[in-house]
C-alpha cells in the first residue's frame, strides 16, 4: 500500500508535467507509474489472500495466488508498454518543441530518487515476508530509475542541444524497458506455477543443514523442491541404519526436519526413511548418496 500510494503521487506529478511540457517520454513514464499503482495495489490484496492458512480445499495453502497474479500483472505491464510505444511513435511524426523543460527535468529527477527509495523498501519487505510478489514489484521499481533517467536526459538534451527527436527516442526506449519487465515477470511467474525448483542459494542452505548429520546418517538422495508463494516444499530420502529402532529413526528425522526448517523459514519438509543397507547382497548404495546440485 505504501508503494501504491507513492506511485499514485508520482503518476499525478508526471501527468501534470506531461500536460505542461508535451513530452511523450514523460507520458510514457507516467503510464509506467500508473502500472506501478495497479500492480502494487493488486499485490496488497493478493499477499493477504495468499497468506491465508491451508484449508480442506487447499491443503498446501494459497501461495500460488502470488504467481498467478504475476501472470496477470505481466499482461497489464505489457499493455502499458504498448501504449507508451504508440505515444513515442506519434511524437516522432511531429516536430513540436518541448515546453517548460525545467519542470519536466525536476519531476524526472524527483522520480529517480523516489523509485530507488521504493525499490529498497520493497526489497527489504520481500526478504522479511519471503514474498515473490513483493520481490517482483521491487524489481520493477529498480528498473524505473533508468526510465526516469532517460526522461531526464530527454529534457536536458532539449534545453542544451535543441533535439526534439530525443524525446520520441526516449519514449520508445521506455516502452522497451516496460515490455522487458513484463516479459521477465511473466516468465518468472509461469516458471513458479510449473513448480520450479528452489534457487542454488537455498540448495546450499539445505546441504549445509544436512552436513551436521553426516556422522549419524548414511546419506540422502532424491531431493525434490518447489515454491508456492511465501512457502517452499521439499522432500528427500534419508538413509539410516537398518538396525536402528523405529523410535530412534523417527526422532532423528524430526531433528533433520527442524534443522532444514530453521535454515529455510517457511519450508515444509517431508522425509522418507531408507534402511541402510537394505540387503547387503544386492544393495545399490555402496557409497554415501548425496543429492546432486544440478
Amino acid at each position: 500500500m505504501v508503494a501504491a500510494l507513492l506511485s499514485a503521487i508520482l503518476t499525478l506529478l508526471k501527468v501534470g508535467a506531461w500536460w505542461f511540457t508535451g513530452s511523450a517520454a514523460m507520458l510514457a513514464a507516467a503510464l509506467d507509474s500508473l502500472s506501478d499503482v495497479l500492480v502494487s495495489g493488486m499485490n496488497a490484496l493478493i499477499i493477504r489472500a495468499a497468506g491465508q492458512p491451508a484449508d480442506e480445499g487447499h491443503p498446501f495453502g494459497h501461495g500460488k495466488l502470488e504467481h498467478l497474479a504475476g501472470v496477470f500483472q505481466a499482461l497489464l505491464i505489457a499493455a502499458v508498454g504498448g501504449l507508451a510505444a504508440c505515444q513515442g511513435w506519434e511524437r516522432l511524426q511531429g516536430d513540436e518543441e518541448l515546453k517548460h523543460s525545467w519542470l519536466g527535468a525536476s519531476v524526472a529527477l524527483l522520480s529517480i530518487v523516489a523509485a530507488l527509495g521504493i525499490a529498497l523498501y520493497l526489497r527489504r519487505s520481500a526478504r522479511k515476508l519471503r514474498s515473490p510478489a513483493l520481490d517482483t514489484d521491487a524489481a520493477h521499481y529498480t528498473s524505473d530509475w533508468m526510465i526516469n533517467a532517460g526522461v531526464l536526459a530527454a529534457f536536458i538534451g532539449e534545453m542544451l542541444l535543441d533535439t526534439p527527436w530525443l524525446d520520441a527516442l526516449v519514449a520508445g526506449v521506455v516502452s522497451l524497458f516496460i515490455l522487458r519487465t513484463a516479459l521477465r515477470v511473466f516468465v518468472d511467474s509461469a516458471q513458479a506455477l510449473m513448480d520450479r525448483r528452489l534457487t542454488k542459494a537455498e540448495f546450499l542452505e539445505i546441504h549445509g543443514a544436512m552436513k551436521a548429520f553426516e556422522s549419524r546418517i548414511h546419506g540422502y538422495h532424491d531431493l525434490l523442491t518447489r515454491r508456492s508463494g511465501q512457502d517452499c516444499f521439499l522432500q528427500l530420502h534419508v538413509e539410516m541404519d537398518a538396525d536402528a529402532s523405529l523410535r530412534h529413526s523417527h526422532d532423528l528425522a524430526d531433528e533433520i526436519r527442524a534443522a532444514i526448517e530453521a535454515a529455510l523459514p517457511g519450508a515444509q519438509v517431508i522425509i522418507h526413511l531408507d534402511p541402510w543397507p537394505e540387503n547387503t547382497a544386492r544393495d545399490p548404495h555402496t557409497t554415501q548418496a548425496v543429492s546432486p546440485m544440478s
